[in-house]
């Protein structure tokens, strides 16, 4: 006999209770902030050295629809 699987169905306000909004701060320490592009540099352990255009398609694709889920 297969058992259903079911999601929460509550959402997580169910489980942690209501949560304020706080508004960020950008100047903060860790905040968000604009840097020149020229101040970023290539990490030399990163194993991926080479992107398609398709690639960078569907992960702009994905920007644009979800944001940026994980810091660059």
């Amino acid at each position: 006999m297969m058992v259903e699987k079911r999601g929460l169905g509550r959402g997580l306000s169910a489980l942690l209770g209501e949560v304020e909004e706080t508004p960020v701060d950008a100047g903060a320490a860790g905040g968000l902030r604009d840097i020149p592009i020229e101040l970023i540099h290539r990490n030399e352990k990163q194993p991926r050295w080479v992107f398609s255009e398709e690639e960078i398609e569907e992960l702009a694709a994905s920007i644009r629809e979800k944001g940026v889920l994980q810091p660059i």
